[in-house]
C-alpha cells in the first residue's frame, strides 16, 4: 500500500510540475480564486461591509488577472450591484 501511494504522490508531482508556468503559477479551468474575489467584493460593498484592507487585497488578485484578460473591470467597476436584480 505504502509503495502505491508513494507512486500515485510521484505522479502528481511529475504532472505539476509538467504544468507549471515559468512565473511559477498553473492554470487549470476549475480554478476559481479570481470569481471568488470578485464576489466577495460585491458582496461586502453591497453589505457596506466597509473592510478596506481585505478588499484591497481581493482587488490586488483582481487587478493582476484583469491585466492578462480584461473583464474584471466590466464585473467589479462597470456595472453597480443592485440587490434588487435578482
Amino acid at each position: 500500500m505504502k509503495q502505491r501511494v508513494e507512486a500515485e504522490i510521484n505522479r502528481l508531482v511529475t504532472i505539476f510540475v509538467k504544468d507549471q508556468a515559468s512565473d511559477g503559477s498553473w492554470s487549470y479551468p476549475v480554478e476559481t480564486g479570481i470569481s471568488t474575489d470578485c464576489y466577495m467584493i460585491i458582496l461586502l460593498r453591497t453589505l457596506e461591509i466597509n473592510d478596506e484592507e481585505l478588499i484591497q487585497l481581493s482587488m490586488g488578485k483582481c487587478n493582476h488577472y484583469n491585466k492578462k484578460k480584461g473583464w474584471v473591470k466590466k464585473v467589479v467597476y462597470q456595472r453597480p450591484f443592485d440587490p434588487a436584480s435578482l
